[in-house]
């Protein structure tokens, strides 16, 4: 966690990053940045992302909370190495060294 947000502050992940939205038409959900006009979906550019109230949205906390984003380094070895094999025909490029190289 940062050192300018102490773990007691009361301050949410989804507070810091912007409020729920969600597409209607492709179901992709976002958080938008607090303040600014809800855009139109950046992944099917179908419709414009309807606000979704955190409290109706069945989760009791924030999935970031839950699930955190550290992975052991074996693990995402492992991890990268199956998802790079996993392709029939993959571009020439696609390995488990340059995956890690571009996180």
């Amino acid at each position: 966690m940062p050192d300018s947000i102490p773990p007691s502050s009361g301050t949410t992940i989804a507070g810091n990053l912007g409020a729920p939205a969600v597409c209607e038409h492709c179901d992709w959900g976002y958080l938008v940045p607090a303040g600014e006009a809800m855009p139109v979906c950046p992944h099917c550019r179908q419709r414009m992302l309807t606000p979704v109230d955190s409290s109706a949205a069945g989760q009791p906390v924030e999935s970031e909370l839950v699930a955190t984003f550290d992975v052991a380094d074996v693990d995402l070895g492992r991890g990268l190495q199956r998802f790079a094999s996993g392709f029939l025909f993959k571009p020439a490029d696609l390995s488990a060294g340059n995956l890690r190289s571009r996180l």
